[in-house]
């Protein structure tokens, strides 16, 4: 039988000793490889199959959604474990897991839930954290229920936003003034807790809201 090959990525110094320790515990594996950097690990010889990759959250940062694709490419078939040294947000936990991340490490507390980890690792099972497993129960999450709220013009604004139209082209393509459409789309942002229209994009392409049915637009 080959040797089953667990990669660890990302990690380095005293991070490198102390996680790599854990994920031989939540893998049960005896040897690891170390890979710190992406282009290292886009070296490695793909001929042999990859078990487990247990990847570093604060490695690949924001551009996770490169970065985990690029993983995925090179090692199709690879369990993805991604562990985060701090605390996360629900919003990047979210992002994780629409990027197919199998495992997510991460704000565990307690030690019964560090084994309910390392039961789903070792069975090659989804787990998530306690927070987001509540929010993926539910089917609810903060932004998505902030855009509940919208109205049906607040709606459309949105909509023609996303669409790259000026302030100045939806009130016209809404029919109202353009201080109501500007007053309007504020509505908007405060529902679903956005600051900024870079923001608001952000969002709205994240969880797919422009695409939602159901509202037209008023004319």
């Amino acid at each position: 039988m080959d040797k089953t090959r667990i990669l660890l990525f990302g990690f380095c110094n005293m991070l490198e000793f102390t996680f790599s320790a854990m994920v031989r515990e939540l893998t049960g594996a005896r040897e690891l490889e170390i890979v710190r950097s992406l282009e290292e690990l886009e070296r490695l010889n793909c001929e042999t199959l990859v078990d487990t990759i247990a990847v570093n959250v604060a490695q690949i940062g924001f551009n996770m959604d490169n970065q985990l694709h690029r993983i995925k490419t090179h090692f199709p078939e690879a369990y993805i474990m991604c562990i985060s040294p701090f605390r996360i947000s629900r919003f990047i936990g979210l992002r994780l897991i629409r990027n197919g991340v199998d495992a997510l490490v991460a704000n565990i507390d307690i030690h019964v839930e560090f084994q309910r980890a390392k039961a789903a690792v070792q069975g090659k099972r989804k787990y998530y954290p306690v927070e987001i497993r509540k929010m993926l129960d539910e089917d609810i999450c903060p932004i998505s229920r902030g855009y509940r709220l919208l109205s049906l013009k607040e709606h459309d604004s949105m909509v023609l936003t996303l669409k790259g139209l000026t302030l100045k082209e939806i009130a016209s393509e809404m029919g109202i003034a353009q201080t109501t459409a500007c007053t309007t789309r504020k509505n908007a942002f405060r529902k679903m807790g956005v600051r900024s229209l870079v923001e608001f994009v952000k969002v709205g392409y994240e969880f797919n809201l422009h695409a939602t049915g159901g509202k037209k637009i008023v004319m």
